[in-house]
């Protein structure tokens, strides 16, 4: 334990797995509640107690109960299933966290058999709710199997009974009539980007072949009037903005263009 060089009010214990205290605080009401002397009508001691920093009393139920919370997941098996069907992609977003390759790529894309697998797989978990969820690279440019996988996974839970959700997680360049039908009749959900005005989701999101924030925007109008004559249809979601600050009166121009 040692004094920081940059503050002598800051000590440092194990810097790497826990970070510091405030020296005063040490000598305080911290040193007294590792000594178990903190005062039992103080709010102090009050707060850690209800916050189960403080265990007087052997209160197993409540203790028993917290737990299965925080653990349920162990007991029912993977629900959510994310499924890579290529790793090509027609954009090179600067934020790119899947090793994404070019549109031109060779054995980056799923394959019938495997696609297979995968869905057996799937239905293997005890879970009664599955979420089904395609990614990339760009998930449209191989179109063929998540049409396959969607069947084959509606087919199997006609005896397995789950709560089946499937998403597709797109940037919606390659979106076509002919495959929003298709989306919307398998009730599958549509989850895109959108980095904020023009100027920033093209520098964030550069497309080859134009501009990504035109060929965003234009299904995500499509498909908001869509759900607008029909309420059962899911939410397009999870729009990303970035730079709030800067852009947010751009943003609000926006939310109110698109709808």
């Amino acid at each position: 334990m040692k004094k920081s060089p940059e503050s002598t009010s800051l000590v440092h214990i194990n810097k790497e797995k826990v970070g510091f205290f405030r020296f005063k605080e040490l000598k305080g009401k911290f040193k007294k509640f590792i000594q178990g002397k903190l005062d039992k009508k103080s709010s102090t001691y009050k707060n850690l107690q209800a916050n189960n920093f403080i265990k007087d009393d052997a209160d197993l139920g409540k203790s028993i109960e917290i737990c299965q919370q925080r653990n349920v997941f162990l007991f029912q098996g993977p629900s959510l299933h994310i499924v890579v069907v290529t790793l090509r992609c027609n954009y090179n977003c600067v934020y790119c966290q899947a090793s994404s390759r070019g549109i031109g790529a060779k054995g980056m894309d799923m394959d019938k058999k495997t696609a297979r697998a995968v869905v057996n797989t799937i239905f293997q978990s005890p879970s009664k709710d599955i979420t089904i969820e395609f990614q990339g690279g760009e998930p449209l440019l191989n179109w063929p199997i998540v049409r396959f996988i969607v069947e084959l996974a509606e087919q199997k839970n006609r005896k397995a009974k789950k709560n089946l959700f499937i998403s597709l997680v797109t940037n919606l360049s390659l979106m076509d009539g002919e495959k929003h039908a298709y989306l919307v009749k398998h009730s599958i959900s549509i989850c895109t980007s959108l980095d904020g005005p023009e100027s920033l989701h093209n520098a964030n999101r550069p497309f080859a072949e134009g501009d990504s924030y035109r060929a965003t925007t234009a299904w995500i109008k499509k498909i908001k009037a869509r759900e607008k004559k029909d309420s059962s249809l899911y939410k397009l979601g999870a729009l990303v903005f970035s730079q709030i600050r800067i852009v947010f009166n751009k943003i609000i121009c926006l939310k109110v263009l698109i709808g």
